[in-house]
């Protein structure tokens, strides 16, 4: 079932589990890639240059990817998140075996079909939330607190309604954050605490007029397997960025003792 919150948990597994490991990769909507020309080509691509922290190359087949994958990243402990897997020829394509990886790596899969799963390691059935928890759920990702301010209590309990208690309510948070955030500093996106609107990041980004208040940026260009990419001097003053979002965009340069802060990173 779609909606209950499987990507959810997920990701908040990966994110306190991110400090142990050397490397780290999240792939989200791995069905819907999947679909597209090369889908699964990109994919691979895409995890080898998160993991490797280098430039993404193409590759001619899905046969070369796997080759890259088991002799390129088995030396490495890492941490890799593939989400909404579809079917095993996916779950083939980008971590057949665990031994691909190096020693104490973990795989975490979301999918709706428990078929795909091998049977090695644990499964754990997601449902859906109680109201109370759900609406706890909402008030940590909008508001970082158990309880909203007075304010937005209402509008709350009428989110948390909206979605059925599901917590895909990600998407309507985003919709709710992203017109509060936008109240600071209205004329002047760089100085705000997110940037959730592309254009009004990438300004921001191309000017280098991002400030230590950014601690949240998701660039999303809407346009599948074409890259776009940026380079490490314009994230020079975002010393507080703590979660980076990147659909269709890459990253060019030296960026570890630059985005020192970050804890999240989410790239497609």
């Amino acid at each position: 079932m779609g909606g209950v919150g499987k990507t959810t948990i997920a990701k908040v597994i990966y994110n306190q589990l991110l400090d142990r490991f050397d490397s780290c990769s999240f792939l989200k909507d791995i069905r819907e890639t999947a679909l597209q020309r090369k889908g699964l080509e990109y994919l691979q691509s895409l995890l080898i240059s998160m993991i490797l922290r280098c430039e993404r190359r193409e590759l001619t087949s899905v046969d070369e990817g796997t080759y890259e994958l088991k002799h390129r990243l088995r030396d490495g402990k890492v941490l890799i998140l593939l989400d909404d897997i579809d079917s095993r020829n996916q779950l083939n394509a980008l971590a057949a075996e665990l031994d691909w990886f190096g020693h104490g790596s973990r795989i975490i899969v979301t999918t709706r079909n428990r078929d795909v799963l091998p049977q090695v390691g644990a499964a754990y059935e997601v449902r859906e939330l109680q109201p109370h928890q759900a609406f706890l759920l909402f008030c940590k990702h909008a508001f970082r607190n158990d309880l909203p301010s007075t304010e937005f209590v209402i509008i709350s309990y009428n989110v948390v309604e909206t979605t059925g208690g599901l917590p895909l309510a990600l998407e309507v948070i985003g919709d709710l954050g992203r017109e509060i955030v936008r109240q600071e500093n209205y004329n002047e996106p760089g100085k705000r605490s997110r940037l959730w609107r592309t254009e009004e990041a990438v300004d921001a980004l191309e000017r280098q007029e991002g400030s230590g208040n950014v601690q949240a940026i998701h660039l999303n260009f809407g346009i599948e397997l074409v890259d776009f990419c940026f380079r490490n001097e314009e994230f020079m003053n975002l010393s507080n960025l703590r979660f980076l979002q990147l659909d269709s965009a890459n990253l060019a340069g030296d960026f570890r003792r630059l985005l020192s802060k970050l804890r999240c990173y989410v790239g497609s």
